[in-house]
Order: C-alpha cells, then sequence, then structure tokens
C-alpha cells in the first residue's frame, strides 16, 4: 500500500468525519488570475455534495480552466454533454471552488495536458445512466473501508461489462485519461480501487471513467499546486500578486 495521505480542512457543509482527508491549499489565488491547463474543483450545497459526501469525498464537480477572448472558462462535461462557463459564472454559482495548477517542466506538461482534455470532450459525447452513475458511487463507497473490498471489485466488473459503458462519461473522464500525456516529472497514478486514505498506488487501467473528483485531486496532489479561489463562500485576493509570476509556459488560448 502507498504512504497515508495527511491534511485536512473542514467546511460548512456536507462535512461528514467519516470524509478522507486530503491535502488542501494554503492560499487564495484571485479568480482573474487562473491559466490554461488549471485543474478546477468546485462544491456547493446540494444532493450531489450529500452524495459526495457519503462517500468521504470533498468534490462533486471538476473542470479545466480554459481561455476564450482574454477571460478564463470553465470546460466541462455535466449531464447534458460538454460545455463552457465563464469562470466568474462559476465562481458565483459555487459556494467552495479550488484549483491545482501543475509544476512547470521543460516539457509544458500544461499545455498538452489542456489540449488533451479538451481533445477528450469530443468523445464520449454521453454521460453516464443513473443505473451506471449509482454503480459508480456505490463502488466509491466500498473504498472507504478496505482497497481489497469484493463489493467495489464486483460492482466495477459489472460496469465495465455493460454494453458501450466506455463509450460514456462522467466529469472526471476527460481529465483522467488525459494523465498520461504528462512528462516524467508529472507521472501519477490515478486510483480508483483502493482504500482511499493511502496514496494512489493501483493505475486505473481501462476504469478511468470511474474516476471521480478526488480520485483526479489525490492523483495529481504531488505534482501541483493547489489554490482556493473561494472557500464558504469567502475569497481572498489581497495576497495574489506573487502567485501569478508562476511559469508563463501556457499560452494564454488553447
Amino acid at each position: 500500500m502507498g504512504r497515508t495521505v495527511h491534511g485536512s480542512v473542514d467546511f460548512q457543509h456536507s462535512d461528514p468525519p467519516w470524509r478522507v482527508p486530503m491535502e488542501m491549499p494554503h492560499t487564495f489565488l484571485d479568480v482573474r488570475d487562473l491559466q490554461v491547463g488549471d485543474v478546477v474543483y468546485t462544491r456547493r450545497p446540494g444532493g450531489y455534495q450529500r452524495l459526495a459526501a457519503v462517500a468521504g469525498d470533498t468534490w462533486r464537480h471538476v473542470g479545466l480552466c480554459v481561455m476564450l477572448g482574454r477571460f478564463p472558462w470553465l470546460a466541462e462535461m455535466g449531464p447534458g454533454g460538454f460545455q463552457a462557463r465563464p469562470m466568474t459564472t462559476v465562481f458565483k454559482a459555487y459556494d467552495t471552488v479550488a484549483v491545482q495548477r501543475f509544476h512547470p517542466c521543460e516539457h509544458r506538461c500544461r499545455a498538452a495536458f489542456a489540449t488533451g482534455v479538451c481533445d477528450r470532450m469530443q468523445r464520449p459525447a454521453d454521460f453516464h445512466s443513473r443505473t451506471e452513475l449509482a454503480g459508480i458511487g456505490l463502488a466509491s463507497l466500498s473504498r472507504l473501508r478496505s482497497a481489497s473490498s469484493n463489493i467495489g471489485d464486483v460492482l466495477r466488473r459489472r460496469l465495465t461489462d455493460r454494453s458501450e459503458f466506455n463509450s460514456r462519461a462522467i466529469c472526471s473522464t476527460p481529465l483522467a485519461d488525459s494523465l498520461q500525456l504528462l512528462c516524467a516529472q508529472h507521472r501519477v497514478v490515478l486510483d480508483v480501487t483502493s482504500d482511499k486514505r493511502v496514496s494512489p498506488d493501483v493505475p486505473a487501467v481501462g476504469m478511468t471513467n470511474m474516476a471521480m473528483p478526488d480520485d483526479v485531486w489525490r492523483a495529481l496532489q504531488n505534482v501541483a499546486t493547489p489554490f482556493w479561489i473561494r472557500k464558504d463562500s469567502n475569497a481572498v485576493v489581497s495576497e495574489t500578486q506573487d502567485l501569478t509570476s508562476a511559469t508563463k509556459e501556457v499560452p494564454q488560448h488553447v
């Protein structure tokens, strides 16, 4: 098994005692200082957030920052397919927003990742059915107990056996599929089967469309810097000037 993941932070809602701790941001970033390739995570009160919380997860949704014109937008997949929203709209729609920004490298991984995610947003075009979403959720819940949970194994096997299962996706899928594009410096393990309380160590071969937003966060936490954009409806923008001087490797368009 991998090393234990440390670090925790409390939220004002949907934060049960069994929520799996992850390394969370310590610094706020102005929404205007987002860059192409930043991975964006969101949460807000509501039914889906409560379902995520039951499985011990923090995030309900994940997408990718892109630039349209001179402004940051969120490219994402939802029940209606692929879409994009201005980040100012996202900022207002969720009470908590955070990003992970890849550490700089000579291979321009953020640009390659952004291009790969947007390319994958052309396929698959369909969201998972409600039955499949329920199965994915239960498989995620099973990972609170043990990496060898037989229930989780059975659920994942039955899901992957469903007709055209791999032709459908959830919000995490384009990002999970694009992790393979990262260089050796940014090599990560996306794990959708092991106990969530340990660092990812079992690659999600053939099961990337079961990855939840928290799985993507855990995969990237050692190769990316996290920032709050908004936390429990609060935003701090006065300490962000030094943060925007991070690598200029990523062009402001995709």
